[in-house]
């Protein structure tokens, strides 16, 4: 397939899946090309992504996939995959990155390759076309086998390991072109889906039914068996985060006898002064002393120090759901908050985590011994922003992606597989090890109009839905009584108190789920969902 000439200037990305019909190893006789672009007078400008022959040098690298660039002097930078084994009809993913500051690295199924190269150019302009499955016209070069989603970008879009998106890919603003092959099965041009008109002449490959990867939707939470289980979400995702939030369950009760650090979240760095980790994790009584059994939120410094902030209790009930936001708000400071009560442990450092090579992890914290979590999870979200700075209600699942989010794993995806789903676009997914899905209501909502048993405390909220007002009517009218609207994503949109009947104008709310709150005596007494149509 030729792509053109122009789609090859300035790539930092190129990635594919691919499937080999017959395997490939340490004995193949030639080229066999993924991409590559030829120039015909010299070598230099350019770039190829084979798997390398047996006669070639180094001859270690026979079978390996190598990933080559020819500088405008035409001297050559290559890095090459660790594996030079290739099973016949398996789907595969590469990703050959050339980074402005790191160089050139490749990634097969996510995962960085040891091999590296300081070259830091991207690809320049050139009269040769880029060819997908061939490498020029020299001879033999040829790929047999199967090609799906291929992306040229002008940005390094990976450093670290990741998930690779399940077909389709989509454009992203980084995007020179995208070729999904949706429409192949009789034509001879295959569609740039980016919009970028970089469309491609097919020259004897033809279209096939077949699917590269697939997601199931069976489990709606993860589930840790508090041994070896935990979920990976690489080393980017946590820089600048301001807002971690959850629901966890434990599997058995947490209190102040417990023995080992219990882990939600964790980034463990392989500094001895622990510089730049944090975690959120159940304190054991051998370091706890009067806090054992508290859930702890701790992030370190650049220098090693240490901030902490904690929950006020210390008994945590097996099978039952929390929710747990750690913030760090740019003026006040680090804050917690359980099923959305701020705690009275606070911290004035003010500085969200900095980009670290250490992975996050879920479920376990990677340098302490027994620190598993045994329990479920459910709607994790990062942040920029501090959402959260005084008491409010967690969203029922699923939670949604909003302006500032970094990531939002619902782990409705978690079942049979080992890859979770960053719903929020952001490509941040997850490598799941040993952790499974489930099926496990967190919190149910009703749409009824609402009361509650205790007679002193009985509210009437009317219309639900409702269009241009909403009236809350208490029949208790000495007591006085706040009354709080929030959007599905927990921020607080209306305050109003009350003792008997209030109106509160709601025309200039956009339409969907809200939630109110009526807070009696510092206590929360009700709170439901409400539906502005």
């Amino acid at each position: 397939m030729d792509l053109g000439s122009s789609v090859g200037a300035g790539v930092r990305t190129i990635e594919m899946w691919f499937k080999p019909s017959s395997a490939i190893n340490s004995s193949v006789n030639n080229f066999k090309t993924l991409v590559g672009r030829d120039n015909i007078v010299s070598n230099a400008n350019e770039f190829n992504i084979s798997f390398f022959p047996s006669f070639a040098t180094p001859s270690l690298a026979a079978g390996k996939l190598r990933f080559t660039f020819y500088d405008n002097g035409a001297i050559e930078h290559s890095v090459y995959s660790n594996s030079n084994s290739w099973n016949a009809n398996q789907w595969y993913h590469v990703a050959a990155v050339v980074h402005p500051s790191q160089g050139m690295m490749l990634f097969i199924d996510g995962v960085s390759q040891n091999s590296t190269n300081n070259y830091v150019l991207a690809t320049n302009p050139s009269n040769s076309s880029v060819n997908i499955g061939s490498w020029g016209g020299s001879p033999n070069r040829f790929f047999n086998g199967k090609i799906d989603d291929i992306r040229f970008s002008d940005t390094a879009l990976y450093i670290s390991n990741f998930t690779p998106s399940c077909p389709n890919l989509m454009s992203l603003s980084s995007t020179i072109g995208v070729w999904n092959f949706n429409d192949t099965s009789t034509s001879a041009i295959t569609t740039d889906s980016s919009g970028n008109m970089n469309h491609g002449i097919v020259y004897g490959a033809t279209g096939v039914i077949e699917d590269v990867c697939t997601i199931t939707t069976a489990a709606n939470t993860i589930h840790f068996d508090g041994v070896d289980d935990y979920v990976d979400l690489g080393s980017t995702v946590a820089t600048g985060t301001r807002t971690f939030e959850m629901w966890f369950k434990p599997s058995t009760t947490i209190n102040s006898s417990l023995i080992n650090y219990k882990s939600l979240l964790s980034r463990n760095t392989t500094s001895t002064s622990n510089a730049n980790g944090l975690y959120l994790a159940f304190i054991p009584n051998t370091v706890g002393g009067n806090s054992a059994g508290k859930l702890e939120f701790s992030i370190s410094d650049n220098n090693g120090s240490v901030h902490l902030a904690y929950s006020d209790s210390n008994i945590w009930n097996a099978s039952r759901w929390y929710h747990v936001a750690a913030v760090i708000n740019p003026a006040q400071g680090m804050m917690l908050f359980i099923d959305g009560v701020k705690q009275n442990s606070t911290n004035n450092y003010i500085f969200p985590p900095v980009q670290n090579n250490s992975s996050i992890t879920l479920g376990n914290w990677s340098s302490v011994p027994n620190s598993y979590f045994n329990g479920s999870i459910d709607d994790l979200r990062f942040s920029n922003t501090a959402l959260y700075s005084s008491h409010f209600t967690p969203s029922c699942p699923d939670l949604i992606a909003l302006s500032s989010t970094i990531g939002v794993w619902n782990f409705n995806d978690s079942s049979n597989v080992t890859i979770t789903t960053d719903s929020s676009g952001n490509f941040n997914n997850g490598i799941i090890y040993g952790a499974t899905g489930v099926i496990d209501p967190i919190c149910q909502i009703t749409t009824s109009i609402n009361d509650i048993d205790d007679n002193s405390r009985f509210v009437n909220v009317f219309p639900n839905p409702f269009s241009e007002k909403i009236t809350f009517e208490f029949n208790n009218s000495n007591t006085p009584k706040l009354i709080r609207l929030y959007s599905i994503d927990g921020r607080l949109i209306i305050e109003k108190r009350a003792s008997s009947l209030v109106t509160v104008d709601s025309k200039e709310l956009i339409s969907g789920f809200y939630f109110f709150q009526v807070i009696e005596s510092k206590q929360v007494v009700i709170s439901q969902k409400l539906i502005k149509e």
